[in-house]
């Protein structure tokens, strides 16, 4: 059984641009600040090379002390990157997610972007559904929408200031 969340935004940035700061190691993580229980992002490291690309596995330090293992299954630049979480998770998501995953498309809009990102959490038993729907399509697309918002706000700043 699965529970999904969906948000998405229009950026006045290029395309390439924005794609390019979503995977940035360096720059990414300080758009995911969280929300509730889901915690926000520290750090972001490539564990195999800088390079972001197809396969490439990478470690997400979480502010609560977390690491997530990704391993990016798609990265089509400047279209679209699909990750699987694969380790990591503790409890209490644990006992509620035992996989999830995520995927970000980019569209052109005249000299915007939009942006789609859709996540995936695979349930543990059909019996954590309420608590799995609340944690994942509720607070964590607050988490997604907050992230859009904050990425926004981040590169139309940037642009504005070149």
């Amino acid at each position: 059984m699965q529970v999904h969340a969906e948000a998405s935004i229009t950026i006045n940035a290029p395309r390439e641009y924005v794609f390019a700061f979503t995977n940035d190691v360096s720059r990414f993580p300080q758009t995911f600040l969280g929300y509730g229980p889901i915690p926000g992002m520290a750090r972001v490291e490539n564990l195999n090379g800088d390079e972001t690309r197809e396969g490439t596995i990478r470690n997400i330090h979480n502010v609560d002390g977390t690491v997530l293992e990704e391993h990016l299954v798609t990265h089509v630049a400047p279209r679209e990157m699909a990750y699987e979480i694969v380790s990591g998770l503790r409890w209490p998501f644990s006992w509620l997610v035992r996989g999830a995953g995520g995927r970000w498309t980019f569209g052109d809009r005249g000299h915007a972007t939009d942006v789609q990102w859709r996540f995936r959490f695979d349930l543990t038993s059909p019996l954590v559904y309420p608590i799995g729907y609340l944690v994942g399509a509720v607070l964590f697309r607050k988490a997604q929408e907050r992230c859009l918002q904050e990425t926004k706000r981040v590169i139309e700043a940037g642009i504005a200031t070149k």
